[in-house]
């Protein structure tokens, strides 16, 4: 059904780019001081890269430069092997940067403000294609609701019951998690309309950034190495099953101590 009819709908993701060797504003290098370089992106976002003695540093920055972020350095000789910048935008407003480091072809992606825990690699022959998709994933991510798992107090274990309404459906969950302690986190299906069984999938997202996750059962099971809050985020492996309306459970249970 198109997107209209089903009350939900897919921005539309586009990519714009940045030259770093044109139309960009040199500033400073008075007195031997270093060269900042300035290049316009869209949505009042800009890029800023200098001199750090041997090798530039890039950075992405908002227009006041209130927010600014490292990206990547390279050496002074690699500026025109960078090129340029993508920036990734859903439904025209720009979410996160792409960048080739020249030393090894991978594309760094970045997310820009309020999209921080949009930060990855991609390498191989179809990097930047990969690189554009797996920010459209996460940017999916990071803007749908929240329910908060309550692992408070004396909670050892809590149960979450959702539905997976249309088959690309995703649903995201916190939890506080203290360093020590052993958290293990079981998606199960329960019902579903479709002729085949939902292949689940669980990811899970540390404080870090960084994820773990599997089909559907025990998903996650480990000594948390730090203390803050994980992101689980349930879905099905849509590649694999097309079901619809799963209702699901979703329970994250804690023991002290890593036993």
């Amino acid at each position: 059904a198109p997107a209209d009819q089903t009350g939900k709908r897919t921005p539309k993701f586009t990519s714009v780019y940045t030259d770093l060797t044109k139309g960009c504003e040199e500033k400073g290098g008075e007195e031997g001081g270093h060269v900042s370089t300035f290049c316009k992106g869209p949505g009042g976002y800009q890029i800023h890269y200098f001199d750090a003695a041997t090798i530039y540093q890039l950075n992405v920055a908002d227009a006041t430069r209130d927010w600014e972020e490292p990206v990547l350095s390279f050496g002074l000789d690699k500026l025109k092997a960078v090129g340029r910048v993508e920036w990734r935008l859903a439904d025209g407003v720009p979410f996160a940067v792409a960048v080739k480091d020249p030393s090894n072809g991978r594309v760094i992606v970045r997310g820009l403000k309020g999209f921080e825990r949009i930060r990855f690699e991609s390498d191989g022959k179809n990097a930047a294609t990969d690189a554009q998709g797996g920010a459209d994933n996460e940017y999916r991510d990071a803007v749908l609701p929240v329910e908060a798992i309550d692992l408070k107090g004396g909670m050892m274990s809590a149960v979450m019951s959702g539905t997976l309404v249309f088959f690309d459906d995703r649903k995201r969950y916190v939890f506080t998690g203290t360093a020590g302690e052993r958290v293990t986190v079981k998606i199960e299906a329960a019902e579903w309309s479709g002729e085949e069984g939902p292949v689940m999938v669980g990811i899970v997202r540390r404080p870090n950034g960084t994820t773990e996750g599997a089909p559907g059962g025990i998903v996650f099971d480990e000594v948390l190495a730090e203390d803050g809050e994980y992101e689980i985020i349930v879905s099905q492996n849509a590649a694999k099953s097309q079901a619809e309306n799963i209702k699901f459970s979703l329970s994250v249970t804690r023991t002290k101590g890593g036993s």
